[in-house]
């Protein structure tokens, strides 16, 4: 069961028009699936600090990591987005196997990425 944040991230994965990154957080205009999710955590009131460097941004200091705060934002088990199991994670679904965002989406409707209801 997902609860109303985990949901909206979800949903901003399924309908996301930008360009799908690797590597990084966010580099010029293209994001990597938990780039889309630090971007609405911070539209939803979490405060990072952001600066860029060659390109890339960092998101308190953070380029390809999520922050503690956005972790503990969406209930993920860590700054990976690892599942209960780590047997895998939103990083590597997005940079190792190349997931789409749609992809990711439906792994994260299972639920078994957060640790927590959010």
């Amino acid at each position: 069961m997902l609860g109303p944040r985990q949901r909206r991230l979800v949903e901003r994965l399924e309908t996301y028009e930008g360009k799908q990154g690797y590597g990084s957080l966010e580099c010029g205009d293209e994001r990597c699936a938990l780039g889309v999710a630090v971007r609405l955590a911070m539209e939803e009131g979490v405060n990072l600090n952001t600066c860029k460097l060659n390109g890339h941004t960092y998101f308190n200091t953070f380029k390809s990591y999520l922050p503690q705060s956005v972790a503990a934002y969406f209930g993920f088990y860590s700054w990976s987005g690892s599942n209960s199991t780590e047997e895998t994670s939103v990083l590597l679904l997005n940079d190792s196997k190349r997931l789409t965002f749609k992809e990711i989406a439906a792994e994260l409707r299972s639920g078994r990425f957060f640790k927590e209801v959010k």
